[in-house]
């Protein structure tokens, strides 16, 4: 059973809750400063995934420290390696639920499913992020 209750941090939808101004990452700043990156409002997309962080907004720098459990513990290296998912699990495991794509749809004969991507969506340099690289 569970230690406890299920602690997820949640995708914020509503846009009027959206940051407006945002804080470039010290290690990007220089990048930046250089011309070799977009101010980090250039960055971001006109539909972020905007996350409510668990408990507070962490700090940058640091040492991340995580616990495996052994050979048999897969799952947890691929967390560390995998990147975001478009579509991902809600907090309990019993649904499909949005991450990077904004949305999904299925059609009635369930043969086809269609994946509504955040408008401006882009990558960490600034290209954007379209339907050609989940293709590719």
């Amino acid at each position: 059973g569970l230690i406890g209750p299920l602690e997820n941090p949640t995708i914020i939808t509503d846009p009027a809750q959206w940051p407006k101004t945002f804080q470039e990452a010290p290690e990007l700043a220089e990048q930046v400063k250089a011309g070799k990156l977009p101010p980090v409002a250039d960055r971001v997309g006109a539909e972020p995934m905007v996350i409510q962080p668990l408990r507070s907004v962490g700090a940058y720098g640091g040492i991340w420290r995580r616990g495996c459990l052994g050979p048999a513990d897969g799952e947890n290296g691929n967390r560390i390696r995998a990147g975001d998912k478009l579509l991902f699990w809600n907090d309990a495991g019993t649904e499909v639920a949005p991450q990077v794509a904004k949305g999904y749809a299925i059609s009635a004969d369930g043969k086809t499913t269609t994946l509504f991507l955040r408008k401006g969506m882009k990558w960490s340099d600034g290209a954007p992020f379209t339907a050609d690289d989940v293709l590719a």
